[in-house]
């Protein structure tokens, strides 16, 4: 069996697309690969595309592979004709029937449909699945965040700023005194007695 490391990847055909984008005042060659979700570059030029693009796709396999992470292979184009013979069970050819019938469509296009479906379905798992690890990556990130300020003097600060901001207004209006027309609040030092 073939091992699928980077080099196995590298050296299968998959089909680049390109498209001209304008991107504010400037225009832009948008190269991706359909069947590798999140490959995306720009380029001023056709003549950078090849290099770029093969660039781009090797970190993008680094890093999939570093992950442990699925890498879709390329879809082979090959001429069909659209047509297929498909062999059931006759329990199940009485059932697709039914809700064929149920559905108002000729089995064919409901056959058809639960394809589609079922790709549809396969697709939105991974996206919901990166979605998902993005998410982790935030919160990982919102918890180092939130660990490194613990114990910082501004830490400190901001729960003095805000416990300051959530002072009742009878509170401040109580402690209040004024002077050559301002009203005078009582320093923080003052309302937390530091």
């Amino acid at each position: 069996m073939t091992e699928k490391n980077l080099n196995y990847y590298m050296k299968l055909k998959y089909n680049v697309k390109t498209k001209e984008v304008r991107i504010d005042d400037d225009y832009y060659i948008q190269v991706y690969i359909p069947e590798l979700p999140g490959l995306e570059i720009y380029v001023t030029s056709y003549n950078d595309v090849d290099q770029e693009i093969n660039s781009a796709k090797k970190e993008w396999f680094a890093s999939r592979i570093a992950q442990e992470k699925d890498i879709p292979e390329p879809i082979r184009q090959i001429n069909k004709t659209g047509r297929v013979t498909l062999r059931m069970s006759r329990s199940l050819h009485e059932k697709v029937s039914y809700y064929a019938d149920e559905e108002g469509v000729s089995l064919n296009q409901y056959l058809n449909q639960l394809i589609e479906d079922g790709f549809c379905n396969s697709k939105m798992e991974q996206i919901y699945e990166e979605l998902r690890q993005i998410g982790n990556f935030q919160n990982d990130l919102n918890k180092t965040i939130h660990g490194e300020f613990q114990n910082s003097p501004q830490r400190l600060n901001n729960k003095i700023i805000m416990g300051f901001n959530d002072v009742s207004q009878s509170n401040r209006i109580d402690n209040q005194s004024e002077s050559d027309g301002f009203k005078m609040y009582p320093t923080m030092e003052e309302q937390y007695r530091l």
